[in-house]
């Protein structure tokens, strides 16, 4: 089949799927009476657990004084091993749990001052000459690896959450900062995903910048790269990212923004038209005529996750028809 033949097929199935998608009943969502909640789900328990008995202890054992937040401990809470680096995936995503932490605590000032430290680190890392922010430093903030890639949704994410919870407006321009500079870089239509140089000047090795040792500051795990963690994509084709979709909608909440909403909605308009709906299923990969690529099953972990964001995007004013493509993905 010809090139233009291929995008008349795929333009078909596009509106298949937007009748598709349409013909989901909209339905009103209500939330759940807290007593029918704690038939399930014990807050109580929850918080002492996650909050007093392990989060407690990583604010006041892993944030370094300038701010580096140590991952690697041992049963003691002390630095464990010897290779130290910050990742914008781990200092984003501990740098998350103690915004939420601040917020269950009702205001904690040792999670307050844990957050500036961490966060004022994390604004470190970025690289003022040309946008975004260093894939990895080490603790004293020499460059690691300097790729710019889908980890940078790390950084927008949590420092949209920490503006959230401290209403410290500085965090929040620097989340906007790095929506703006991605937006510009790193766009394939509505979405913005990709790997790319430094400089943004071409591609950079998917393993460098989104495999082992982006997670933490511990050594990479054997079959931590790309194509080990599940992420596929062809040459020249397309990705849906759930983490940047995460930080659309941590920053949406934080700021309001217009702008930020309408990339949301772009992004979901998108969505309906690929998803799977025979089989309940919103592939991360695609092809640059858009068709899937890869094993629907391959990251288990993605069919939960882009369900509670789905849903939760609902709850910010996404039509709710995307409730049903979340369910879809859990019957998966």
């Amino acid at each position: 089949m010809g090139a233009g033949g291929a995008a008349v097929l795929a333009g078909m199935k596009s509106v298949q799927a937007q009748d598709q998608f349409h013909a989901i009943q909209a339905k009103h969502y209500t939330r759940l009476p807290d007593a029918e909640i704690a038939k399930h789900i014990d807050r109580a328990w929850v918080r002492k657990s996650l909050v007093n008995d392990l989060l407690d202890y990583w604010v006041k054992s892993s944030v370094m004084p300038n701010g580096f937040i140590q991952e690697n401990l041992d049963r003691k809470w002390q630095p464990w091993g010897t290779q130290r680096e910050a990742s914008i995936n781990g200092q984003g995503r501990v740098l998350f749990t103690f915004a939420i932490g601040y917020e269950m605590s009702g205001g904690d000032k040792r999670y307050l001052e844990a957050i500036n430290k961490s966060a004022d680190f994390l604004l470190k890392m970025h690289d003022d000459q040309y946008g975004g922010y260093y894939n990895r430093t080490t603790p004293d903030l020499k460059v690691i690896d300097d790729t710019k890639g889908g980890f940078q949704s790390f950084a927008i994410f949590s420092l949209a959450h920490v503006a959230r919870v401290t209403k410290n407006q500085r965090y929040a321009d620097a989340a906007m900062r790095v929506y703006h500079e991605l937006k510009t870089k790193m766009a394939d239509g509505p979405f913005i995903s990709g790997n790319f140089k430094r400089d943004f000047s071409g591609p950079a090795p998917r393993g460098a910048g989104f495999g082992g040792g982006g997670r933490g500051n511990g050594q990479a795990a054997p079959g931590g790269g790309a194509q080990g963690r599940g992420f596929q994509q062809a040459p020249g084709g397309h990705r849906l990212d759930v983490h940047m979709f995460e930080a659309m909608l941590g920053l949406y909440e934080a700021t309001k923004s217009k702008e930020v909403w309408d990339t949301i909605t772009a992004e979901m308009d998108v969505m309906a038209k690929v998803y799977d709906y025979q089989i309940g299923h919103l592939s991360e990969g695609y092809d640059a005529d858009w068709k899937p690529v890869g094993n629907p099953n391959a990251n288990p972990g993605h069919l939960f996750e882009w369900a509670s964001l789905l849903s939760h995007a609902v709850e910010l004013g996404a039509d709710s028809r995307f409730i049903e493509l979340g369910n879809r993905n859990l019957d998966l």
